[in-house]
């Protein structure tokens, strides 16, 4: 009776395990990271491999599509989900960054897998790097004085910061600025 017992138990055991091993999911991003490079007003296009260790087929999600530099961030567009990814089978995922008039520094952040069969799930993560290069650009209003001969005279205009990183030191200088019909 005792050996009836292990070996029901035995067998009882097996196909517990062998159930959990066959709905087991597991997905692996075979890229270590990914870097990116563009100017303003670009949409820049990457992808990563991802592949399915798993026994069964998956469903995978992609999310924390928000990379960052400091306070600054980036949005990468919406990546579609995989559904019924096959057990064994490699899946090239494309995706976009439009950068719009981003501010020219590097962001950095993580894209995550996660894939999905009944409840168990297992968040692979590929860090991400974009660089915007810089594009400066200042514009200054156009003044207008009118001054009578040895009278002086002062006015105001504005400088804006029409690129996308920062001016720094910005100089102004200026000569005799003569115009008129009696110069």
């Amino acid at each position: 009776m005792n050996k009836l017992a292990n070996f029901l138990f035995v067998v009882l055991l097996f196909t517990i395990l062998s159930v959990g091993a066959l709905a087991h999911t597991s997905v692996q991003v075979l890229n270590t990271s990914l870097s990116l490079a563009g100017s303003v007003s670009q949409t820049l296009s990457g992808s990563f491999d991802i592949k399915n260790m798993g026994h069964a087929a998956a469903s995978v999600t992609f999310d924390n599509l928000t990379i960052t530099s400091g306070s600054r961030s980036l949005t990468i567009g919406s990546i579609n989900a995989l559904s019924n990814f096959a057990s064994g089978a490699t899946q090239t995922v494309p995706f976009s960054v439009p950068l719009g008039n981003s501010f020219a520094t590097t962001y950095t952040g993580q894209i995550l897998a996660k894939p999905s069969v009944n409840t168990t799930t297992e968040t692979q993560k590929l860090p991400v790097s974009v660089t915007v290069s810089a594009s400066p650009g200042l514009s200054a209003s156009s003044p207008s004085i009118t001054a009578a001969r040895s009278v002086s005279k002062s006015t105001t205009f504005t400088l804006t910061n029409t690129g996308n990183t920062d001016i720094n030191p910005v100089t102004l200088s200026a000569g005799t600025i003569a115009s008129g019909s009696n110069i």
